[in-house]
């Protein structure tokens, strides 16, 4: 039996046509059923095999085929829900490899906002993404770029957006070079006093200004009107009470993961 045999037997339609029904039951309530939604299942099935997949492993061609027929069932019945992962919202670690608490199923991940930053992660134009929860491992292309503020922000598009693993909970996210591992110093700062709208850090920080900074402990935002290496000042100008105990990030370089 050759590729295209194997691709259009009917052992093999009822076999996919099932993982699509698992997944969008699971994932969303919704019952696609043979009745009611077969007829956009068999278009998904001849567009993929007469275009060039450049495959002719069965298994390739099924992945393909579960790709595009899940998101014309969520197209279908009103299903995307955009969604944000924003690593300044993480419980632990740095902007490129944290710890971040999900409550709903991720079912595919659309692209990567990331500002780009002089350092090893933007030596080229593919950044590696790793959910190890999610058994998501797969390189990101840039496609575009944003100008805001002091960043220019890299829009990248995953080669494999689809997500298979059903998980709710804490997920480590990993971003870094294709090449080599990227690490930066810890970016959750501490002060180490606060007086006339001037912070003074423990440590030295990556802050331009005009930045965002963000209060973790209280998500207040204030402008940075000035900044040297251990300190900066905020324009305060609603008299937000800021205390010692209090953590701050830099919101203007966290990343941003779009899922549904």
């Amino acid at each position: 039996m050759d590729i295209r045999d194997k691709f259009y037997s009917d052992k093999n339609k009822l076999h996919i046509f099932k993982i699509l029904q698992k997944h969008i039951k699971e994932n969303f309530n919704v019952n696609i059923t043979i009745e009611n939604d077969v007829d956009l299942f068999y278009e998904n099935i001849d567009t993929i095999f007469n275009e060039k997949n450049n495959t002719d492993e069965l298994t390739d061609l099924n992945k393909i085929l579960i790709d595009k027929t899940y998101n014309s069932y969520l197209n279908k019945y009103n299903l995307n829900d955009l969604k944000y992962i924003n690593s300044g919202k993480r419980i632990s670690g740095t902007r490129y490899e944290y710890l971040y608490k999900i409550d709903t199923n991720i079912t595919k991940i659309n692209k990567l906002y990331i500002p780009i930053e002089d350092n090893t992660l933007f030596t080229n134009v593919f950044i590696n993404l790793k959910i190890k929860e999610l058994n998501v491992n797969t390189n990101c292309k840039c496609i575009d770029t944003i100008q805001l503020n002091n960043y220019m922000i890299g829009v990248y598009e995953l080669e494999k957006k689809s997500v298979y693993t059903k998980y709710k909970g804490d997920i480590n996210i990993k971003l870094s070079n294709i090449f080599i591992d990227t690490k930066i110093s810890e970016d959750i700062y501490s002060l180490s006093s606060y007086e006339k709208s001037k912070i003074n850090l423990i440590k030295k920080g990556d802050f331009k200004i005009d930045d965002i900074i963000q209060v973790r402990e209280t998500e207040h935002t204030f402008n940075i009107d000035k900044v040297t290496d251990n300190w900066f000042q905020i324009n305060n100008i609603n008299n937000m009470t800021i205390k010692t105990e209090h953590h701050f990030i830099n919101s203007s370089i966290q990343n941003i993961i779009e899922y549904e």
